[in-house]
């Protein structure tokens, strides 16, 4: 039978952690714990610049597949053999038949106003498309149009009007467009 110390047993003999033992044990958690947490937080900075990584690539798709339909549904002017489009400053205007805005217009002159101190993109429409005003040098105020997108990178919006290429630059990535109506003439072209 295993007897426990008498009350009155000198200290030497009974057993316990000294004060050097606890605060090794004290600095060795404190240095675990602060290797975890610099795991922890690089691992959410990492993950936070993915995330807003992935939110600036969600953006400039959705900007190209819009630009891409709308040149794709771009009224072609027979006469002229060209899309009616122009391009003037820091203004694209297009005609489509792909509107965001008014999905049941039909044809509606799309106009892409570009704010280069905001990196900010803004958009409207227009279904009285006809009027006199809305020449190749109408560009609306920024504070009638709708914010798009705003951008992490400078964005460059072009047209070409003997190729009727419509190009989107984020920084060093370019993307063109050829509208459907040229498709079979680019096709041609490239085989001669």
């Amino acid at each position: 039978m295993a007897t426990s110390p008498h009350p009155m047993t000198p200290l030497r003999n009974r057993q316990g952690i000294t004060l050097f033992e606890l605060l090794v044990a004290v600095l060795l958690l404190g240095l675990v714990s602060t290797m975890i947490y610099s795991m922890f937080d690089v691992s959410l900075r990492f993950s936070s610049k993915g995330e807003k990584r992935l939110e600036e690539l969600a953006r400039e798709q959705g900007l190209l597949e819009l630009i891409g339909h709308q040149v794709n549904d771009a009224w072609h002017d027979v006469k002229a053999r060209r899309i009616r489009a122009t391009k003037k400053g820091d203004t694209l205007q297009l005609y489509t038949r792909f509107p965001l805005l008014y999905r049941d217009a039909g044809l509606v002159l799309a106009i892409y106003r570009y704010d280069e101190a905001d990196h900010a993109l803004y958009y409207t429409e227009k279904r009285d498309f006809y009027h006199a005003d809305y020449t190749p040098d109408f560009v609306p105020d920024l504070a009638d149009m709708r914010l798009l997108a705003r951008f992490n990178q400078p964005l460059t919006l072009a047209y070409a009007t003997g190729s009727d290429v419509v190009t989107v630059g984020f920084g060093d990535d370019h993307y063109q467009f050829v509208p459907r109506c040229h498709l079979e003439e680019v096709a041609v072209e490239g085989l001669i």
